[in-house]
């Protein structure tokens, strides 16, 4: 048995039925009304999967750069070894060196306790002469030293290594910082993503997440600022003793508001901004907001 609402349909749709079996005006209204859905559900699809099929060529290119900078880094962390090779091979002929000049100085030794011991003249003549030749043989190896260390290109190939090696350091920490910031604060992949009414297109979230809100966004209410704010999406986080609590910003009548602190995770897609610590130590209960100046 059919349920009442497909005799109802059926009603509409027979209604007003010709003799030659053809369509009513009113069924023709019917069809040409849900073509019409039809049609705007293919338009809708088609722009979404334009939407997609952009966003899929970013993050492929993003991909491949990513792959261009693993293998530029790669490449970095092979010249480093090179380098501490290098600088292997200058410590070992500093070593080398300190021993010969080491040598010089207990032959020094040796000499000096001779000429303290000479008897006679014939006996300090030696001593003098064989002192003589010591002193000029130690002097010559403390000018080869002298001129050999250091060695230019060896302590600016290290200098810039390190310099590249730091900063490559600093580059990845800040990469773990913000992978931990978004796996803490924004939860795991597949949660939900950021709301719709934050942006009107993907290329628009992307951009929105690609571009953190900052400060002066707020003092100015860009429009990326007040889309953010009417999301409920702006919270400013105040750290103690490695803890941290967030209070949501809002905007309301024309004026930004920070409610009170709490500790609850952030919604999917939400901005942060550090808050000095004199805004945040005032006594906010739950109910209490206060007007930010900008």
């Amino acid at each position: 048995m059919e349920p009442a609402w497909m005799d109802d349909k059926t009603a509409q749709l027979t209604e007003g039925w010709r003799d030659s079996r053809g369509l009513s005006k009113r069924v023709r209204s019917l069809l040409e009304e849900q073509e019409a859905k039809i049609l705007a559900a293919i338009d809708n699809c088609q722009k979404v999967k334009a939407q997609l099929n952009q966003y899929e060529t970013t993050v492929r290119g993003w991909g491949r750069q990513q792959q261009d900078l693993e293998d530029r880094l790669q490449s970095l962390v092979d010249q480093c070894k090179d380098v501490r090779m290098l600088a292997r091979q200058e410590e070992l002929r500093a070593s080398d060196k300190r021993q010969q000049i080491d040598q010089g100085e207990q032959q020094l030794h040796t000499v000096l306790q001779t000429v303290r011991k000479a008897a006679s003249a014939v006996e300090a003549c030696e001593t003098i002469e064989d002192a003589d030749h010591v002193m000029e043989e130690e002097t010559q190896r403390e000018e080869e030293c002298l001129a050999m260390f250091p060695d230019v290109h060896t302590v600016i190939t290290l200098n810039k290594a390190m310099e590249v090696s730091h900063a490559a350091l600093e580059a990845t920490a800040t990469v773990q910082a913000a992978q931990h910031t978004a796996d803490v604060d924004g939860g795991a992949a597949g949660d939900d993503s950021l709301p719709v009414a934050a942006a009107s297109s993907i290329r628009d979230r992307v951009a929105a997440l690609m571009s953190p809100l900052k400060a002066k966004d707020l003092r100015r209410l860009t429009q990326h600022a007040r889309n953010l704010l009417q999301s409920g999406l702006v919270f400013a986080v105040h750290t103690t003793e490695g803890r941290s609590r967030h209070a949501i910003i809002s905007f309301e009548d024309d004026r930004l508001y920070l409610h009170c602190l709490r500790d609850q995770p952030l919604p999917r897609g939400a901005t942060t901004l550090q808050v000095g610590q004199s805004l945040m130590s005032l006594p906010l209960s739950r109910q209490t907001r206060i007007q930010i100046c900008v």
